[in-house]
């Protein structure tokens, strides 16, 4: 196995960033049609009140993805880790999984990895581990194969 860390990063960069301009572009929707409605202030009144809520929630949103891709920029891709610890890539044989923000499943150079934070139930159990080591979560045990 070869450290693909760059290539990783980069994927989960790159679905953090869409998800940041997605919330952005809802957010800047949402307000422009908010200003640009042309009905009587009872009406608007109580249609705005409703898409505040919208607004709060989607900013709320939108803070927790800024946050999650200040993360992903802070992990150093040439970087090897020899535990798990944020940024370790880490090949056991049945799942690969990145120490990064959750993302998910995901693909890189053919390879399926799941991205995971500090905060995950997983990492908990997996946390300082090193290659050539054991964990138990969820019924199954994992080897550590390998790690960068």
């Amino acid at each position: 196995m070869n450290n693909n860390k760059p290539s990783i990063l980069k994927a989960c960069v790159d679905f953090q960033q869409n998800q940041v301009d997605r919330f952005e572009s809802r957010l800047d929707t949402i307000k422009a049609d908010m200003n640009s409605q042309d009905t009587s202030p009872s009406q608007t009144e109580n249609r705005n009140t409703g898409k505040l809520e919208v607004i709060a929630n989607y900013e709320k949103e939108l803070v927790f993805a800024k946050r999650e891709l200040s993360v992903l920029n802070s992990i150093k891709p040439d970087l090897t880790s020899d535990q798990v610890e944020l940024g370790a890539v880490v090949y056991t044989k049945d799942l690969n999984f990145f120490i990064s923000v959750s993302v998910g499943k995901f693909s890189v150079d053919g390879k399926e990895f799941i991205g995971i934070s500090e905060q995950a139930p997983i990492y908990k159990v997996m946390e300082g581990l090193k290659k050539g080591d054991t964990f138990s979560f969820n019924q199954s045990t994992y080897t550590i194969e390998n790690l960068y």
